[in-house]
């Protein structure tokens, strides 16, 4: 693979070392997997503007097989590939679009507005690079905006089933969750950490029931509403309509003694009878 980073057009003859290493680190970095058995070795360097770099993949692993290599190299190049070449229709790869290689493709954008005019990427025998342009860049950057304030939403959420119900769990966190007024559960049964939605016409009732020493305390909630689940049949949320809390029953205990329960022999006898298996 090959990169050649060009100044900007506001200082054509300038192009400052942090601006060119740091695109091409980016680049890289969009291009790798978190594969240690792998990493890519620098085969060339130009020392003059515009900066060249030439890398290939190579086995950091003595018993990675060269086909494994060549397969993990496949597979980081055809995202490249991919992920550039929708960036010059204005799109984003999902795989771009949200976790460190969203953060690090925005870098690698705002950079290409300012310090950097154009970053082409050669990716093996292609018979043309990826170029990312300043108006490509701003274009880019406006849709992954776009779609990281679509997440923040929830709009993006992957809600394959809904159903009406309710579930119990112990309070955890009163906050937001994409950006919707919620309190964090933890259900009784699997122990899985839910949010769940607070709509804002319910808001100011909730507030008159949620306190903070009932969060604290972990106290137990029943939460009742729609709850959404994924195409895994996963719970993602919970779009609650109504939250109780579920006092905890006070039993005493003469409530649960049986006193009639050893047939009228002293504890020391019915022991005795116990071990020896003379009851009954």
């Amino acid at each position: 693979m090959r990169i050649v980073i060009r100044p900007s057009g506001a200082h054509p003859d300038i192009l400052t070392i942090r601006d060119a290493t740091e695109q091409v680190r980016d680049v890289f970095e969009l291009a790798e997997n978190d594969n240690g058995s792998v990493a890519w070795k620098l085969v060339f360097a130009t020392t003059n503007t515009p900066l060249t770099i030439t890398a290939e993949l190579v086995a950091m692993d003595p018993n990675l097989s060269p086909g494994a290599l060549a397969a993990f190299a496949k597979e980081a190049t055809s995202q490249l590939h991919e992920g550039f070449a929708a960036l010059a229709q204005n799109r984003i790869i999902d795989a771009w679009a949200a976790g460190p290689k969203a953060v690090t493709l925005k870098r690698l954008l705002t950079r290409n507005l300012n310090g950097v005019g154009r970053t082409d990427i050669q990716i093996n025998e292609r018979p043309t690079p990826e170029v990312v342009t300043p108006t490509m860049a701003d274009s880019a950057l406006r849709e992954l905006t776009r779609i990281q304030r679509q997440d923040d939403l929830g709009e993006n959420i992957d809600r394959s089933r809904t159903e009406v119900g309710s579930m119990e769990g112990d309070y955890l966190e009163l906050g937001h969750h994409y950006a919707h007024p919620a309190i964090k559960l933890r259900e009784r049964k699997t122990g899985r950490e839910i949010w769940c939605w607070v709509s804002d016409s319910d808001l100011e009732q909730f507030s008159e029931h949620i306190r903070a020493a009932d969060i604290w305390r972990h106290k137990r909630v029943r939460a009742r509403g729609k709850i959404l689940f994924n195409s895994a049949g996963d719970v993602l949320h919970i779009e609650a309509n109504d939250v109780q809390l579920i006092a905890a029953q006070k039993i005493t205990v003469d409530e649960v003694r049986d006193r009639g329960f050893s047939g009228g022999l002293s504890v020391s006898e019915y022991l005795e009878r116990l071990r020896e298996g003379d009851l009954g």
